[in-house]
């Protein structure tokens, strides 16, 4: 049965390959209906550990979410996430935004920093504060300048990649905070690129 799970869900192989597979290699003949026992015997073993996992995340300080689009038997789903740095809870939903969020019930119920990519569903969670993820502003910066030759874009992604590398250095020798000069500093480069970007794309 382990051997099956991890077959379908960690290396993701079809029902027909995994049962082609077990026969092949341990002689045993399965049917898709039997697999799929198999799993919901999991996950009702499992329902426990998903909600101690999604208790932990409801009362974490900082959690990171995103959603991504997968197919389910060929149909569009998505992938909800929500992690820490040591737990992570995936929900597939055939929705994207805020029902699916509502129904896998950790947001509704999160008090802390949400951090994201700033799609429109997670600012109506107004219990908590948001943190827009940096890697999706890189992204669109690297953008603007490749495509559209926009210099501040540029600038402004190097200001934020060196805020990060000011950081880790200074978390590297043990601190937990910067000095107040240097953040006076890094936040007065940025405010001063974000109005060169206005004026160049107001």
């Amino acid at each position: 049965k382990g051997i099956a799970l991890y077959l379908l869900y960690g290396q993701l192989l079809p029902y027909a390959r995994t049962a082609e597979l077990l026969a092949d290699m341990c002689g045993c003949e399965l049917s898709p209906g039997t697999l799929e026992t198999f799993i919901a015997e999991g996950a009702d073993r499992l329902a426990q550990t998903e909600e101690q996992i999604k208790q932990a995340l409801r009362s974490a300080e900082v959690i990171g979410t995103d959603e991504t689009g997968i197919r389910v038997q060929g149909v569009l789903h998505w992938l909800h996430t929500v992690r820490t740095e040591t737990l992570t809870h995936y929900a597939s939903h055939r929705k994207r935004g805020k029902v699916a969020t509502d129904e896998i019930d950790i947001l509704p119920q999160f008090h802390g920093v949400a951090q994201h990519d700033g799609y429109s569903s997670y600012p109506q969670y107004t219990q908590c504060e948001h943190a827009l993820c940096n890697a999706h502003h890189i992204r669109e910066l690297r953008f603007l300048h490749e495509h559209d030759k926009q210099q501040w874009a540029l600038d402004l992604k190097d200001h934020l990649l060196a805020c990060h590398t000011t950081v880790e250095e200074a978390r590297a020798t043990g601190a937990t905070s910067l000095p107040a000069e240097v953040i006076e500093r890094l936040t007065a480069t940025y405010h001063q690129l974000i109005e060169t970007g206005l004026a160049a794309q107001p």
